[in-house]
């Protein structure tokens, strides 16, 4: 598969431990994300893998799916006003890949997210 565009959307349960005011805050979260995959492009050796020709090139479509996502994570209260947000997320996403030459393929999409912010409440 040569290239393919998806938006994932994903709802998140979170729970935050201690006090809303505690400088620390760890919270974990669970979630299930909906990925939509468009723009499936394949590429010449993939046609050639599978018998497409110039003709007639081999094409993928990719299965939209439902997956889960685990997220751990902590606030930093700097003060009243600054704070530090840093967290890791790991989805697991299993989608199929359909090639036109009657293949199928089976994907693992298990991403992992570090994320770090910093922010300012007015």
């Amino acid at each position: 598969l040569g290239s393919t565009k998806a938006i994932p959307a994903t709802l998140l349960l979170q729970y935050r431990f201690n006090q809303a005011n505690s400088a620390f805050r760890p919270y974990v979260a669970l979630g299930l994300t909906y990925a939509y995959f468009y723009g499936e492009r394949t590429t010449a050796a993939l046609n050639g893998l599978t018998g497409g020709t110039l003709a007639n090139p081999t094409t993928a479509k990719v299965d939209n799916k439902f997956g889960v996502l685990a997220q751990l994570g902590f606030v930093y209260n700097f003060n009243e006003r600054w704070f530090m947000d840093a967290s890791y997320s790991k989805s697991f996403l299993k989608t199929d890949i359909h090639l036109s030459s009657g293949q199928s393929i089976n994907v693992k999409l298990n991403p992992n997210v570090f994320a770090l912010g910093v922010g300012y409440r007015f």
